[in-house]
């Protein structure tokens, strides 16, 4: 992971340190309006997106393929985190900005490397439960002396361009009941700072808003979905639907305003982590532990990870129909009590298969229906399976850890193993 960061600040310095460094003289982040557009023109990567247009293309021309293979690091800097990284730093007179995992903020010296200032937002560790794929952050604005950086927990942050010192910081979330954060990096236009917010995969309403780029005033906030907020999702479901709806919510203790979705299958999804948590059924990975306890003892970890951002964006893509089919599902599951979730997993661990998934959760069937989620779950067990035969090539012991229902359900690890002929054991067949 280490080797992918430095690479990443390799890429950025080889393409940006050869940038037009014009435009000084009148501080640090000298950034406006005028200077974006020109950039168009003249190669410099003001902006993460490098012009107005964002493209992300250098006109650039001096590193090509005739001696792009000369390309050698110039100069690395460790971060402190091993997490995401998916910055796009950018580079004013001779200053790369670039931001890292939890929303810190880094200034380089571009030529040398050597780091003139850093800034941590502090973001809340429990915070990054808050969102699909990590606590990453893509980047930072700069204009007129400021550098601007949303932290991932909501906040929009300036900074002094030449020292890193926070100038304003202003809140940018409706509702912190709900799992809003942000990722993406601002952009300045006309004096306003400009940002969104993520959180949508789990329900929560999308909307942009601009600030005054000087004191950090709230100009205008607009929603990127529309519908009326003041009417609670149920109102949409028919009669007998929203009945138990409301029943079932109110079982919870929630109220009315607490889904804030206009679609079916992502209230089922929200109703269901209210659920486990009311009922203290754990959502927690065990994975995790696994493989700390591994690093522990020295023993080599391989561990695959996926974005499920496109999966779980997927769920507003699902019909109205598999979706309210779903929200009816999970409401039954709620209303039989915990047993039936229990015994899905009581029977996952005894192998039985057939009760299993005649027992499996509404949450698991509910993504099943999301477009993609077939694919999905056919390139994770074909993954899992290439692994354990790489890993039955090596001599020694080895230990996969795996969802059961990816290993044992019908064309999983366990049968594509079987019919590339390998022998497979299961609890009870030891010799």
């Amino acid at each position: 992971m280490k080797i992918l960061k430095w690479a990443a600040v390799l890429a950025a310095t080889a393409l940006l340190a050869a940038c037009n460094q014009g435009g000084g003289g009148k501080g640090p982040g000298n950034v406006d309006g005028a200077r974006i557009a020109a950039a168009s023109d003249n190669g410099e990567w003001l902006t993460v997106a490098r012009t107005y247009d964002e493209q992300r293309h250098s006109p650039l021309d001096k590193i090509n393929t005739t001696n792009v293979g000369q390309l050698g690091l110039a100069w690395m800097y460790e971060f402190d985190t091993d997490r995401g990284q998916e910055a796009t730093p950018v580079v004013v007179d001779g200053v790369l900005y670039t931001t890292t995992a939890w929303s810190k903020v880094y200034a380089f010296d571009a030529k040398t490397g050597a780091l003139k200032w850093s800034y941590d937002p502090k973001v809340e560790g429990k915070k990054g439960f808050d969102a699909c794929c990590d606590v990453v952050n893509r980047g930072v604005a700069l204009y007129q002396g400021k550098v601007f950086v949303a932290s991932y927990d909501g906040r929009l942050i300036a900074l002094d361009a030449g020292t890193g010192r926070k100038l304003w910081e202003k809140d940018t979330i409706i509702d912190r009941t709900h799992s809003y954060t942000i990722t993406g990096a601002p952009r300045v236009f006309k004096g306003k700072v400009i940002i969104g917010n993520g959180g949508a995969e789990y329900g929560v309403r999308g909307y942009i808003t601009a600030y005054d780029a000087g004191t950090g005033e709230q100009k205008w906030r607009w929603f990127t979905v529309p519908g009326d907020p003041s009417k609670p999702f149920e109102d949409s479901l028919d009669p007998a639907l929203r009945e138990r709806f409301a029943a079932v919510r109110t079982k919870l203790g929630q109220p009315a305003d607490h889904y804030k979705t206009k679609h079916p299958l992502a209230a089922a999804l929200i109703l269901t982590d209210d659920y486990r948590e009311k009922e203290g059924l754990t959502t927690a990975d065990p994975t995790k532990l696994i493989k700390l306890l591994a690093e522990r003892g020295g023993v080599k970890v391989v561990q695959r990870t996926y974005d499920l951002g496109p999966l779980l964006g997927a769920v507003i893509r699902t019909s109205k129909a598999a979706g309210a089919a779903c929200l009816d599902e999970v409401m039954g599951e709620i209303e039989a009590g915990p047993g039936r979730t229990l015994a899905a997993s009581r029977a996952w661990a005894q192998g039985d298969v057939v009760g299993a998934l005649g027992a499996e959760r509404s949450y698991e069937r509910c993504i099943a229906v999301t477009p993609g989620a077939q694919a999905f779950d056919t390139r994770v067990k074909g993954d899992l399976t290439k692994d354990i035969e790489a890993a039955l090539k090596v001599p020694g012991h080895a230990i996969a850890v795996a969802p059961l229902r990816t290993l044992l359900a019908q064309g999983g690890v366990l049968d594509q193993l079987r019919a590339k002929g390998y022998e497979v054991k299961t609890p009870g067949d030891e010799d």
